[in-house]
């Protein structure tokens, strides 16, 4: 005589996959969310940390991610990989902009949040204390790994979002993912080694013209 099922292994299994199911449908929408929003929430994040600090450090960092954008363009021209069928914009997709870009951000910033030196930490997170002596070294520690961990991370289910919208090829990202970190990690390295050697003048404060003009620019180069 065949068995009837337990009432628990006809209920159970049931509840398990549509909790997994259920899971899996948040996920995909907070990834939907911050891939779909990345670039603006990104670009009004830089305006208001250069529009609040307006010193040369964060023009610098703005200038290098204006820069990173602009070659981002002209590699696409130069490359000029087609972007997967069917995918809605019709330019070149090698490398991937967003994610050249993103990873421009998350590399630097990482850098800076790793960087020992109080003035540059304060570019990923400018409300710090003015000096880290007033928190403990254990919270300052886990204050950098939390921002570098999150940098990256948004960066990379923006990135990943961006593949699964059917805009990019995984190649096309893994590009725009090793220029944006090279050129961060570059331009970053070059800054403290400038700022070390007072190459340029660490108290200079940027004019709002000036803050403004870059912004402009800015827009222009990620194609607002």
């Amino acid at each position: 005589m065949q068995e009837t099922p337990s009432r628990n292994s006809q209920v159970y299994p049931g509840c398990s996959q549509n909790r997994l199911g259920g899971w899996r449908g948040r996920t995909a929408s907070v990834q939907q969310v911050i891939g779909s929003t990345a670039r603006e929430v990104v670009s009004v994040s830089v305006a208001i940390a250069l529009l609040w600090r307006r010193d040369i450090r964060s023009f610098l960092w703005v200038a290098g991610g204006v820069a990173n954008a602009a070659l981002s363009k002209v590699l696409k021209r130069t490359i000029n990989e087609a972007r997967p069928e069917g995918a809605r914009p019709v330019d070149p997709g090698m490398p991937s902009s967003h994610a050249m870009s993103l990873f421009y951000q998350a590399a630097f910033l990482s850098c800076a949040a790793a960087d020992s030196s109080n003035d540059w930490a304060k570019l990923f997170l400018p409300v710090l204390p003015t000096s880290f002596a007033a928190v403990s070294t254990t919270t300052t520690t886990a204050m950098r790994a939390a921002a570098a961990v999150g940098l990256i991370s948004y960066a990379s289910q923006a990135s990943i979002w961006r593949i699964q919208a059917g805009y990019h090829t995984v190649q096309q990202i893994l590009a725009g993912v090793t220029f944006g970190c090279l050129t961060g990690t570059a331009w970053y390295s070059f800054l403290r080694v400038a700022s070390e050697r007072a190459l340029f003048d660490a108290s200079r404060k940027m004019s709002l013209v000036t803050t403004l003009g870059l912004l402009l620019v800015g827009l222009a180069a990620v194609g607002w």
